[in-house]
């Protein structure tokens, strides 16, 4: 094993490390395949041009049908589950063990911290016992039926609320969803029992979390790894020294930081394909990663006031082979079936990178059903995308994003 690797040298392991540098079949088997090894896919409510949690396997996998990971994902709690692993996420049901602790932590801290759960906490049990009688409901149908009741202090607000703490406490899991609501059920109806325990000592659950983030970026240093899953540095200190001691983790060097890599590292000498991302696509879920592996300060603009955005309301990068060569803001316009690109901006391109771009935003038309393509004129990279698409033309300022 090197004792060093270069920041490129990095930027390809982590790429093929995450599967982006390939194209793998499109088949339902791939798509259980990959969200498995991703160990966390994160789930968005934001839908303009595609919903985040479809992203990454298209990413990875090009034109799928999005019915088949719905089916995988949302209905099959056996082998797909919903919980707070780096944000809000699908994650396979077998690792659900692993945040045990973390199911006990917020436990803990609401129990001893929330005015809102003293003030409610009669609430609890009777959602419980809800679930318990009728089965699983989404938080609104729960709510529904309460109106009218004695009960005047349980509307829909309160109700989501408490929901939402017995999931992250694990005592609630997701069963489905049903345009886009979340069904609740108790988690020992939807869950097998052999992946309900929540008892799991912390430092066993944190080092193998910490085996996927080192299995999933190759290379990283101890804050890289530790926010894949969202685990405080302090926490994750401990369990990195363990796994160096145990050789699960080996000492290195990535540029002038100190890092860790996966003892079965290898570093390709290219890695080859172009890749629309989500915004939530664990290539960038941590920012000074990404800044430092490929020089961008990449942020979302959604909350900017339109005027002060710099890129788009809703940029995404774009990887081709080992860089982040521009970003470019879609929107799909379902009703004229057009995809918009409403703006385009270089950051690290090749001569030949707009061909290979407008080929991919080919493709994602098609993958979400869209007939026409047309290009906005806000970006230095619109003119390049256009005169390789050839498509229709809009004029777009920061305005109209």
């Amino acid at each position: 094993m090197r004792e060093s690797l270069s920041v490129a040298e990095a930027r390809r392991v982590t790429i093929r490390s995450l599967k982006l540098h390939q194209r793998t079949s499109d088949t339902k088997t791939s798509l259980s395949r990959m969200t498995h090894h991703l160990g966390a896919v994160q789930i968005d409510s934001v839908n303009v041009f595609a919903r985040s949690h479809y992203m990454p396997l298209f990413s990875r996998l090009g034109h799928y049908d999005r019915a088949d990971f719905d089916r995988l994902a949302f209905e099959d709690p056996k082998r797909f589950t919903e919980y707070w692993a780096h944000c809000a996420a699908v994650i396979p049901t077998e690792n659900r063990p692993l945040f045990g602790f973390r199911m006990e932590e917020y436990r803990q801290r609401t129990h001893k911290h929330s005015s809102w759960f003293q003030a409610k906490k009669d609430l609890l049990p009777q959602i419980l016992n809800r679930l318990q009688d009728e089965g699983p409901q989404t938080a609104s149908a729960l709510e529904e039926s309460q109106r009218g009741s004695k009960a005047g202090w349980w509307d829909w607000s309160d109700t989501k609320r408490a929901l939402e703490w017995l999931f992250l406490c694990g005592d609630v899991a997701v069963a489905r969803r049903e345009n886009f609501q979340r069904v609740y059920a108790l988690a020992e109806h939807v869950i097998p029992p052999a992946y309900l325990r929540t008892d799991m000592p912390r430092e066993d659950a944190v080092r193998q979390l910490l085996q996927i983030s080192l299995r999933n970026y190759g290379i990283g240093t101890l804050p890289d790894l530790a926010d894949y899953f969202r685990l405080s540095p302090a926490v994750a200190r401990q369990a990195i020294r363990e796994l160096v001691e145990d050789g699960l983790a080996i000492p290195v060097s990535l540029g002038d930081s100190p890092a860790f890599a996966d003892p079965k590292l290898t570093v390709p000498r290219r890695v080859e394909g172009v890749s629309i991302l989500s915004p939530f696509d664990p290539l960038l879920w941590h920012r000074p990663r990404t800044k430092a592996l490929f020089g961008m300060d990449y942020r979302i603009e959604i909350y900017t006031p339109a005027k002060k955005r710099q890129f788009g309301y809703y940029s995404l990068p774009i990887l081709v082979d080992d860089r982040l060569s521009m970003r470019a803001d879609l929107k799909a316009d379902r009703k004229n079936s057009c995809l918009k690109v409403q703006s385009a901006w270089w950051h690290d391109p090749r001569p030949e990178d707009a061909q290979r771009v407008a080929d991919e935003l080919r493709l994602a038309a098609m993958w979400q059903g869209l007939d026409s393509i047309s290009i906005g004129t806000w970006g230095d990279a619109t003119d390049a995308l256009a005169t390789n698409l050839a498509p229709l033309r809009h004029h777009t300022t920061p305005s109209h994003t």
